[in-house]
């Protein structure tokens, strides 16, 4: 069987413009963006494995603090491969009131240790719920004890989150400015946590550089894949894993289409089904509603034997079949196995896919001016509201 993911493109229709494409590909290996550095270097994984294995004993949850990129990243790895770890990890990515006090109220902040990560090091959810946090570690725990339960990932240029950090002498987590939030996955944002949660995160380093030079190929999978996406005309794409490990790797992977191509009135949105439950739901819309999606399954091929297996190969085929018996393109990425090598070629895949697509499209895809724009009105609204 193949280390490396395969993909099958049987169900794609017409191929996209071979030239298009590899005038895309050409731009991605002169540009050479800084997410395609990061597989190349094992250091910061060794730091992350390295400080995770030093956590003290007492330490029982690890509760990452972050909103979009800094908690759909770790999340995907956590849900994915998180086990073998006596520490529990925990997502903190809403700044509803009552959820908040609930989660709050549900950790015992004695053993409980809070990674606060905001790549720019202002967002604004994040520094008001290391704000929150911090008051209440301070008044149960003192200002010693406070400081050894928080460690902050940010950019290792100067802003807010750093000065607090050094002001208080925390452990940091450095990220290079010149990366966008989005492809932080492979750096301490991604790997820490995974780190906590017993992932092997030089094995996921190991996966994204293997598959690397298949990548950027002329013959490369996610280049085919991007092309086909661009070139359909139809602007929903599906991502559809019949791997429940996967479906919040998905939910990252989301991100990066919505932030990647979605501009200028131009792209393609994205929606998550999940394996079986996704054909009792949802494939009636994309069977026989308005001809707007395609779709990308995701698939392990090792999988325990038994009539389990079976049936989950069968329901994704027979779903396969009958969307492209109606006409809706969709093609199927086949991981070999579950495991760090394989997520990291498919956590790279999808980076360069999403990449070549929004070129293809003709959008920029670096950059998130709607969601810089949503960030400056918020402040706003604070500025002219009183805050209790």
């Amino acid at each position: 069987m193949t280390n490396f993911l395969t993909f099958d493109g049987t169900h794609l229709g017409a191929p996209a413009s071979r030239a298009d494409a590899l005038a895309a590909l050409a731009k991605l290996d002169e540009a050479q963006p800084p997410f395609l550095q990061l597989h190349r270097d094992d250091d910061v994984a060794r730091r992350c494995a390295d400080h995770a294995a030093r956590t003290p004993d007492w330490v029982e949850d690890v509760v990452v603090v972050g909103i979009g990129g800094s908690a759909l990243a770790p999340r995907a790895l956590v849900s994915a491969l998180g086990a073998g770890s006596p520490r529990r990890v925990h997502f903190l990515d809403t700044i509803d009131p009552d959820a908040v006090e609930r989660a709050l109220a549900s950790w015992d902040l004695a053993h409980t240790v809070f990674n606060v990560i905001s790549k720019s090091g202002k967002t604004i959810e994040v520094t008001t719920l290391l704000e929150i946090i911090w008051e209440r570690l301070q008044r149960e725990l003192g200002a010693h004890r406070a400081r050894e339960r928080v460690i902050v990932t940010t950019d290792d240029a100067a802003n807010p989150l750093r000065e607090f950090s050094r002001k208080e002498g925390l452990t940091t987590f450095d990220l290079s400015p010149a990366l966008s939030g989005r492809f932080t996955v492979l750096t301490p944002v991604g790997l820490l946590p995974a780190a906590w949660a017993g992932v092997d995160v030089l094995g996921l380093l190991a996966g994204a550089r293997a598959i690397a030079p298949r990548l950027l190929d002329r013959e490369s999978p996610a280049l085919a894949s991007a092309a086909a996406a661009a070139q359909a005309k139809r602007p929903v794409l599906v991502l559809w894993p019949y791997a429940d490990a996967l479906v919040d790797a998905c939910e990252w992977a989301r991100q990066l289409w919505a932030e990647g191509t979605c501009k200028q009135s131009r792209g393609i949105s994205t929606l998550v089904a999940r394996g079986a439950a996704g054909q009792h739901a949802e494939l009636q819309a994309f069977a026989d509603g308005p001809p707007i999606h395609q779709l990308r399954f995701f698939r392990v091929a090792e999988q325990p034997a038994g009539r389990l297996s079976q049936l989950l190969g069968a329901s994704q085929r027979a779903t396969a079949e009958l969307l492209a018996r109606r006409g809706c393109p969709s093609a199927t990425l086949t991981l070999p196995r579950l495991d760090a090598h394989s997520l990291g070629q498919l956590l790279l895949f999808w980076q360069v896919e999403t990449v070549l697509a929004a070129w293809l499209i003709g959008v920029d895809p670096f950059g998130e001016p709607a969601v810089d724009e949503s960030k400056a009105l918020t402040s706003s609204y604070l500025d002219s509201t009183p805050r209790t």
